[in-house]
């Protein structure tokens, strides 16, 4: 069993504080981000990033793939936030937690914000690392 790091456990903090945002009506409305996205998740460079997502209401689960970092088929939970236009999901490979809060565009089409991947969980711990993740349908 892995060790939870800080970072982990605020990652995992955040997604509950998302599932129980207020002024949530539970309809996903102009906020949905079911379907496939791909662009680019950016550190030092940039890497080919693409999510597959179904939600339902607000809870939103689906795939991950960072092209030389993230494998296929790694599971994404996360939850939408309907008034504030974000969507703050999690996933777990290997030992990093990866995470975030995306912002949504207005017109649905773009995924962008900030992804923290934390690596305090691997042996030897490595650094952790944050920058950007951009997607679109």
């Amino acid at each position: 069993m892995r060790p939870f790091s800080l970072a982990a456990t605020l990652l995992t903090a955040a997604l509950l504080v998302g599932l129980t945002a207020c002024g949530d009506d539970g309809s996903p409305g102009g906020a949905d981000v079911s379907g496939s996205w791909s662009g680019v998740s950016a550190f030092a460079s940039g890497f080919t990033t693409s999510m597959t997502l179904t939600q339902t209401g607000t809870t939103v689960t689906g795939e991950m793939r960072v092209s030389g970092l993230v494998p296929s088929g790694t599971t994404v939970n996360g939850t939408v936030n309907v008034g504030a236009r974000t969507f703050t999901w999690a996933a777990f490979t290997g030992c990093d937690a990866w995470g975030g809060v995306l912002s949504i565009s207005a017109d649905g089409q773009t995924l962008t914000g900030p992804v923290l991947v934390d690596r305090s969980g691997c042996q030897p711990a490595q650094s952790n690392s944050t920058g950007t993740m951009n997607l679109s349908r």
